[in-house]
């Protein structure tokens, strides 16, 4: 389920044995992850098989018949709630948002009921990780207001605060962040940078990042982002959707075929708003921006602000090599990586788009 570029300690899959185990006890459970597999496996072949369907039908019967008895054993237990999840990736793998929603929203209904997601006592691993990654992915696809966490109170900084070295790479940016964002944007940011921090010792180090770590650190940008909005030619709001897009790169995107076609029109709408005041902003930031945009995969008519900037760079009409523009990028959010092989493809593509039209 997580791509390898992220470091991410799996428990040499220890954990799913629960959720494959679980199966065995369970007829609605069941169904629902057969109903999930099936729709996984076709969604790879482009294929549309009637199984998946009838086990999907089958466990909506059971969860019913489960629901109309109301035994608070089973009603409420985590082995409807992972059947329910289920139900719900199966219909997020088939791009059926609306249903997506309601099963969210039914398994909201249960998740109060049991104290509410910030105080709910689970054994399955990962399980709550699971369902705000769905809601979270959800709430980006579709530009609505999450169905979980939609009203935060807290924008206390998620990770402490740790200064190294290389800071002194990205001083200028760090000065123009705290001269122009709003505080709980700023707050975000630096989460970001320490994530990166993390994310790249890790690597380095050859250690990991723990499961629960990457999921608490998910919720906390990806909830905060998407809970704020500013007006659309305002600084504030350009770096909320750089961020919010960069984060869902790292967060929401791998395994997902649908693309998020709303916060690709939106990041690009404010690019293009504010560009007439973009000398405002640091060189580094405004190419991670562009770029950034460029991992949302922008049409093609659409894609001139970053040519424009990296022929702008150009230094006796020799284009900048890949390294520099790299180290640039380095200096800002970047996680080299997991996005240097992406995002040199995006440099390469603008650079042969700049040479044709010389």
């Amino acid at each position: 389920m997580y791509p390898k570029g992220l470091s991410i300690d799996l428990d040499d899959g220890k954990n799913d044995v629960y959720w494959i185990g679980i199966a065995f006890h369970d007829q609605v459970y069941l169904h629902a992850i057969l109903a999930l597999t099936g729709v996984f496996f076709d969604n790879q072949v482009e294929s549309h098989t009637p199984e998946p369907y009838k086990h999907s039908i089958k466990a909506l019967q059971l969860l019913q018949d489960r629901l109309f008895v109301m035994k608070e054993s089973e009603c409420f237990s985590d082995a409807t709630i992972m059947a329910i999840f289920a139900l719900a990736s199966a219909a997020d793998i088939a791009d059926d948002l609306p249903t997506v929603e309601r099963h969210l929203r039914g398994l909201k209904r249960i998740i109060d009921i049991r104290g509410g997601m910030g105080s709910l006592r689970t054994n399955t691993p990962d399980l709550l990780g699971k369902i705000c990654r769905l809601d979270l992915s959800l709430a980006v696809q579709t530009w609505r207001p999450p169905v979980f966490f939609n009203e935060l109170t807290s924008w206390d900084p998620y990770l402490v605060i740790s200064r190294t070295p290389q800071d002194a790479d990205d001083e200028t940016i760090s000065w123009w962040i705290t001269d122009n964002l709003e505080p709980r944007l700023r707050t975000i940011w630096e989460d970001l940078r320490q994530f990166r921090r993390m994310s790249i010792f890790a690597n380095e180090a050859n250690h990991k990042i723990p499961k629960d770590t990457f999921s608490e650190l998910m919720v906390s940008l990806l909830y905060r982002l998407v809970n704020l909005s500013y007006d659309l030619d305002s600084p504030n709001e350009v770096v909320r959707l750089g961020m919010l897009g960069y984060v869902t790169s790292i967060f929401l995107r791998w395994g997902k075929t649908a693309e998020f076609h709303h916060l690709r029109r939106m990041l690009g709408g404010t690019l293009k708003a504010i560009h007439p005041g973009i000398s405002d902003i640091p060189t580094p930031a405004i190419l991670w921006l562009l770029i950034t945009w460029h991992l949302l995969r922008p049409l093609e008519q659409e894609v001139g602000m970053l040519d424009g900037l990296l022929k702008s760079m150009s230094r006796n009409d020799t284009p900048l090599i890949w390294s520099e523009v790299q180290g640039l990028l380095r200096s800002s959010v970047w996680i080299s990586h997991m996005h240097d092989v992406e995002g040199e493809a995006v440099y390469r593509r603008a650079i042969l788009r700049i040479s044709s039209i010389e």
